[in-house]
């Protein structure tokens, strides 16, 4: 499952509360109200990298209440609380890693681009003062 920008929104945002209930995110991101549920249910799922084995994990781990159902079962309820798993946690850290680099090799690109400017235009003026 490939993350977009709003899904490493709410991995932050889940990072910096957590244990952090579904009503506070709801509330949170409430201008985009009607996806949140699906984003949470798709962060949630366990990720399979090969059929048949166990998942490798996932990226939020939502708490589970286990009740006997007193034919030897369990009945699981979701308790709507989140926290980041360790998967969860090493992608949003990559994530903002591979921002911070994009952003310094766009401030190292704008430099490079100024530097013949710059130059120019001291060589410029300092040519006309020698005339």
């Amino acid at each position: 499952m490939e993350l977009t920008p709003f899904d490493y929104q709410i991995l932050d945002f889940i990072s910096k509360r957590e244990p952090v209930t579904k009503a506070e995110i709801l509330k949170h991101f409430s201008s985009q109200i009607d996806t949140i549920e699906y984003r949470l249910d798709n962060l949630s799922k366990p990720i399979y990298t090969v059929p048949g084995r166990p998942p490798l994990s996932n990226y939020v781990i939502e708490e589970m209440d286990r009740q006997p159902d007193g034919a030897g079962g369990y009945i699981t309820t979701r308790k709507g609380i989140y926290i980041l798993s360790s998967l969860g946690k090493k992608t949003l850290q990559d994530y903002k890693l591979e921002v911070q680099i994009a952003k310094h090799r766009k401030r190292e690109e704008i430099f490079w681009r100024a530097v013949p400017i710059v130059i120019s235009l001291f060589a410029l003026a300092k040519s006309y003062q020698w005339l």
